[in-house]
């Protein structure tokens, strides 16, 4: 990373225009590596470990100040602040360098693993879960009439096996009204708020926390030091200084999955497949960057080509249209043909060894074998006191009495094999 974002470092201290600024859009484990922070940690702020189930208003990361604290350890101090921040050994994080950078403050909120899957699939759900009962909250599901644009769950949700963004985003569409009269009316106020405002945004997050109580009372938590649960108390700040969460979201680039690990695992003979799979991607960007070539190669081909189809009063400008086009025609073939190196390749073993010059005409049709071959050794110098003998045996210099050929392939090219 820090070789990637390399250029960065003279555009912050040179500047550079820009049409916004950028931020990063990641996964928690991937947030918390780059904090050179624990994963039982917030890679925003300073919370403690047990209480990031509390709505506290912690202090923020200093960048200075951890790239300090760091260095002393780097440098075999033992300070106490690299425990208390709960930080880990990166002693040269990619973002020591970027000038007027606040890595921090720059991590977005994730809606995809924090909300949808996070808070509503994996904690919310199962809670609701607990209190209804497997059974019951199937019924639900079954007993809600089609309506256009809502995902009807036939067979509830207790068959789903595998749960992706889409499904998390219908079942809440219909959540709350399944829970009405399953649930004690105190869990239903831990309703989805619109984003009308940032207040509204952190009073629906300090009910929650009024509240929550009333799911360990239910015996369903037993407590709530839940990291995306605390990643909740910064969606305020970060729609401060960002803008809003529509484009916060790892849901987009997660279909790079397939492409970059799930097609390039089943490319390789799954061991040691981290090598493989890398090998595999290398080869396919070479081809997509040659594809590409090429096709700038053909459009630029035909671009010069379209200078001679414009019509001229004067006869010169037309010659010299002409000649120009055919120039450029003569260097853009020059140029692909020297791009293109012919490889010939040729199996282990031929699949007809030794063939008799007769046998090569009558059963693999080559009748004009012994004359190309022929202006092939004059050709070369090899054939100065040649005779041919017969269609099956010649001699070259006194080499050979009875030649025979292995025939690995055959082509047919202008109607002659």
């Amino acid at each position: 990373m820090s070789l990637l974002l390399q250029p960065l470092i003279s555009a912050g201290q040179n500047g550079v225009e820009m049409v916004c600024a950028n931020s990063l859009i990641l996964d928690f484990p991937e947030q918390c590596l780059v904090a050179c922070c624990k994963e039982n940690r917030c890679p925003k702020c300073l919370v403690i470990a047990n209480e990031r189930g509390d709505p506290l208003t912690s202090l923020m990361r200093n960048p200075e100040l951890i790239k300090e604290i760091l260095e002393k350890r780097k440098n075999g101090q033992h300070p106490v602040e690299f425990d208390d921040h709960g930080l880990r050994t990166v002693y040269k994080p990619f973002w020591a360098d970027l000038p007027h950078t606040d890595i921090f403050l720059a991590f977005m909120p994730d809606l995809l693993h924090q909300l949808h899957k996070g808070i509503f699939k994996d904690h919310l759900v199962k809670w609701c879960l607990n209190i209804v009962g497997e059974d019951e909250m199937d019924a639900h599901f079954k007993a809600m009439p089609d309506y256009p644009g809502l995902w009807h769950f036939k067979k509830g949700i207790s068959t789903v096996k595998q749960w992706m963004g889409t499904e998390h985003k219908e079942m809440q569409h219909v959540f709350l009204g399944l829970l009405a009269g399953a649930v004690p009316s105190r869990v239903l106020v831990l309703r989805i708020h619109t984003a009308e405002s940032l207040n509204g945004l952190e009073s629906a997050l300090a009910v929650f926390h009024t509240n929550k109580d009333i799911l360990e009372e239910l015996e369903v938590r037993k407590h709530f030091n839940i990291p995306k649960l605390h990643q909740l108390s910064h969606y305020v700040q970060s729609i401060t200084l960002f803008g809003a969460t529509d484009g916060f979201n790892t849901e987009l680039p997660e279909r790079l999955h397939i492409d970059f690990a799930k097609e390039a695992y089943c490319a390789s003979n799954k061991c040691d497949y981290e090598e493989q799979m890398t090998l595999w991607l290398q080869h396919q960007e070479a081809v997509f960057l040659r594809s590409a070539y090429l096709d700038w190669l053909s459009e630029h081909r035909t671009d010069d080509e379209c200078i001679g189809y414009e019509s001229d009063s004067e006869s010169e400008i037309e010659d010299l249209q002409s000649e120009s086009c055919a120039a450029l025609m003569n260097a853009s073939l020059t140029l692909l043909i020297a791009e293109q190196h012919v490889v010939h390749v040729l199996a282990k073993t031929p699949a007809h060894p030794w063939q008799s010059i007769q046998h090569l005409v009558t059963t693999h049709g080559a009748t004009m074998f012994l004359p190309a071959l022929k202006l092939f050794l004059h050709k070369h110098g090899l054939a100065t006191h040649t005779e041919l003998i017969s269609n099956s045996t010649f001699s070259v210099l006194g080499w050979l009495k009875f030649f025979s050929i292995s025939v690995y392939w055959t082509i047919l090219v202008d109607g002659f094999r």
